[in-house]
Order: structure tokens, then C-alpha cells, then sequence
């Protein structure tokens, strides 16, 4: 949504609808490098420029953008890698988030874009590997990868929101939540949002796939299965509920 116009994106084509549109709208095809019948995982319309970021696991993604005005040009692709999420400030930076999560793989990356130029801001890429020795089973962290601000560890990424001063705030599935602040990543709430819970036939598990902050300061992490965690702030500390929603959709 940029104003009053509306952008509807679809596997294969972007629809603008506005107050003044008449008739069915034209739609814009979408000549991206996906896999068929995926869908953007996040847009951003803004004035004559559509944002569309594609996170498509370990198939790969990428942000591109499209030039409305010229809707025969295919888009052009600002980000090669999975990216999840994109938030926007008042004063029209615009920053972007993805990470992933495969097999003994993960990486993380926060990049801010100006006039449409990319910026790695920050970026982690390593795996793990399980040692046996006598002594039992130990797992080994290697570091594939580093660029601008660190990390807290090794990670992956799963949701972006501005906080205070409109500042970068992500969450890292096995870390917390983080603010970016200046040249250093600030904690605002510590622990795990990946869990696993015992089912009748098996146990399985759930990650944190989204991240908004209210204006007091709340967490709320959307979960893949376990509706939304709410990360309340009391004096200097957070506390963890879960609200969850059934099968009509009411919240309880």
C-alpha cells in the first residue's frame, strides 16, 4: 500500500488498483528468477518503484525491483539470497532481511537500501558438523562468512520491524531479538523463539517467521505453528505469553 494505491501480487503478475482505476486492472508480468508458483514473502510499494522479496529456502531468493512506469522492462535484481522481510522509514530508507536455515547450513544478512543500491550492513554464513570422539558427540561452528556489523553468533534470520528511532530490529531463531544500534547489535530480549513440542505421533518443532514492535516497545514474534509470542517489556525485562487462535479465529 503506498497512499491510496494498492499493489496485488500474484505468482505470475502485479495488479495497481486505485480509487481511479476503471475496469479491470492491466497486470505487470513478473519475469523473476523463481521457482513456478512462489510467491513474494514481502513488497514494498513506493511511488513508481514495487520491492518484491523472495525467500524460497534453500532454492534460493533475492529482491528485485520494478519500475512501474515501465512495465515492459523486466525487473531488475538488487539482491541475490533469500530475503524474508522489508520495512520502510519515514525519511525512506529502506531495509531488508533473510536469512537461512538448512540441513547443518545457516546465514543471515540486514541490508540498507538508498536509491535503490544495495548495502550489506550486516552478514553471517556458516554450518555446523558433530565430532565423535571417545569422549561422546561434540558440534563444531565454522564461519563461512562475515561482513560489517557482527553478529551475535553464528544464525540465521526469520523477521524485521523498526523500534525505537525507527532502528532495525531482527530476530535471530536461536538468539533473541536484536536492535541495530550504530556498530553493534543491542540484545532487547534473550532466549531461543524455536521450539519443540511433543505431537501423538511424533515430536516437532516451530520458528519464528515475523517480528513487530508496537509503539511501548512490545515484541510480537510470529511463530510457525504456535501462533504469536508477545514479548511484554516490564521495568527491564521481557516476559513471554502466547496467544494463540483457533479454528474460528478468535483470539483466546
Amino acid at each position: 500500500v503506498d497512499g491510496e494505491r494498492v499493489a496485488i501480487v500474484s505468482d505470475q503478475a502485479v495488479f495497481l488498483i486505485s480509487p481511479s482505476s476503471k475496469g479491470r486492472p492491466a497486470g505487470i508480468p513478473l519475469n523473476v528468477e523463481m521457482p513456478p508458483g512462489w510467491v513474494p514473502s514481502a513488497l514494498l510499494l513506493v511511488d513508481d518503484v514495487l520491492l518484491l522479496a523472495y525467500d524460497v529456502g534453500e532454492f534460493g531468493g533475492g529482491l528485485y525491483r520494478i519500475d512501474l512506469k515501465q512495465g515492459d522492462k523486466p525487473p531488475t535484481r538488487l539482491i541475490k539470497g533469500n530475503v524474508s522481510a522489508l520495512a520502510r522509514t519515514s525519511s525512506g530508507v529502506i531495509w531488508a532481511a533473510g536469512g537461512l536455515a538448512h540441513l547443518s547450513v545457516v546465514s543471515a544478512a540486514l541490508y540498507r537500501i538508498t536509491a535503490s543500491r544495495p548495502e550489506v550492513v550486516a552478514a553471517i554464513g556458516g554450518g555446523y558438523a558433530v565430532r565423535r570422539d571417545p569422549n561422546g558427540e561434540r558440534t563444531d561452528e565454522k564461519i563461512f562468512e562475515r561482513a560489517g556489523v557482527p553478529f551475535p553468533g553464528l544464525t540465521s534470520l526469520a523477521g524485521l520491524s523498526l523500534g525505537k528511532g525507527e532502528r532495525p530490529a531482527v530476530v535471530l531463531p536461536e538468539l533473541g531479538v536484536f536492535e541495530l544500534a550504530g556498530d553493534r547489535f543491542v540484545r532487547l530480549y534473550e532466549g531461543a523463539l524455536s521450539f519443540g513440542y511433543q505431537m501423538p505421533r511424533s515430536r516437532v518443532g516451530s520458528d519464528p517467521v515475523g517480528l513487530a514492535i508496537d509503539r511501548s516497545g512490545d515484541l510480537y514474534v510470529a511463530s510457525r505453528s504456535l501462533g504469536i509470542l508477545v514479548l511484554r517489556k516490564d521495568h527491564d525485562r521481557y516476559g513471554l505469553t502466547q496467544l494463540l487462535f483457533d479454528a474460528a479465529g478468535t483470539a483466546r
